[in-house]
């Protein structure tokens, strides 16, 4: 239940009020670890396109990202990247798609990939840092209006890596949508350096109305497009 309630994308067609379906672009290209749940996540956002109201276009292939092709969607979606996934003239173009009103979601190891592009940690919010051993793990909701999280519980346990992150998203803007408890589950896992706190709660799900990788807009956008990421998905029981 957890990826059609939280990137379903059922905030993409608030923001664009027009005739057409928006077009997502979803990323799945890893050049790391690959999270089994990835087919999974395909799977299941195809099955659930109709019902959303969103055309979604799956691929791996880096070269896509250019302007003339990113121009063609509405939005990206990276789903359980790994390491360096796009060369130089991908990470511009992508840059050039957040500054023309472009929207961006991540789920999961999304925030694991890019981590010299200051543009993408700006879109995805943090960079992970790492994760205790997978385990169950209560999550709670923080918000109750947003649309990602309308037909999420308060608080629900399930089995889940609990990802910690190398910053606070709430520095790039975020409004932070689902914590942890921090009592429900053992923290055996170390930071990968001295980095800054992720701030409290405990940031696990977030969005961002007018992310800093918009900036400067470009002169064609009307608005900043938005960004949304959910640290949620490394099982394939979590994608349902």
């Amino acid at each position: 239940m957890l990826l059609p309630a939280l990137i379903s994308f059922s905030f993409l067609p608030a923001i664009y009020a027009q005739q057409s379906i928006p077009r997502v672009l979803v990323y799945t290209a890893t050049a790391g670890f690959r999270h089994d749940s990835i087919p999974t996540a395909i799977e299941v956002l195809g099955d659930n396109a109709d019902k959303y109201g969103v055309q979604f276009v799956f691929s791996e292939d880096k070269g896509l990202f250019t302007n003339d092709t990113l121009s063609g969607f509405d939005g990206v979606m990276f789903v359980s990247n790994s390491d360096e996934v796009l060369d130089d003239s991908g990470q511009s173009a992508l840059q050039t798609f957040f500054q023309s009103g472009g929207v961006y979601a991540g789920v999961h190891a999304a925030s694991a990939c890019l981590f010299n592009d200051t543009t993408y940690e700006q879109a995805v919010g943090a960079f992970f840092d790492y994760h205790p051993t997978i385990q169950s793990a209560t999550f709670e909701r923080l918000n109750t209006t947003h649309p990602s999280v309308a037909n999420v519980p308060d608080q629900w346990t399930f089995e889940e890596e609990v990802y910690h992150f190398r910053s606070n998203p709430r520095d790039n803007g975020a409004v932070v949508l689902l914590t942890v408890n921090e009592t429900s589950y053992v923290n055996n896992g170390s930071s990968t350096g001295d980095y800054p706190s992720m701030g409290d709660p405990h940031p696990i799900a977030w969005y961002i109305e007018s992310p800093l990788s918009a900036l400067p807009l470009a002169e064609s956008a009307s608005k900043a497009g938005r960004s949304f990421y959910t640290s949620l998905g490394h099982l394939n029981s979590s994608m349902f």
